[in-house]
């Protein structure tokens, strides 16, 4: 298993396992996870931008040099309107 910074290059990877995880959240609770179709285009619009973004991060996992999955991170900083201290997710 080998783990790596995404590039726009792995931009269709990206939106075909964000799409899917979203899907399978929406079957769990529907009311939560609504989405905003078109899912594919808004990740297209919003991965690129995470990827230059200083407080984000995308990692890529790769078995057998084939993308199994991927994780995105991001610094939210202190909020006092949703009353949080400053956080990662």
């Amino acid at each position: 298993l080998k783990i790596r910074r995404a590039t726009i290059e792995d931009l269709s990877a990206l939106v075909e396992f964000a799409v899917k995880l979203i899907r399978q959240h929406q079957v769990y609770d529907a009311d939560r996870f609504h989405g905003f179709e078109p899912l594919d285009k808004k990740y297209v619009e919003f991965f690129p931008e995470q990827l230059e973004n200083k407080q984000a991060a995308m990692l890529i996992a790769e078995l057998d040099e084939k993308i199994a999955g991927y994780a995105f991170l991001k610094i939210e900083e202190e909020s006092f309107l949703d009353v949080r201290t400053a956080t990662v997710w």
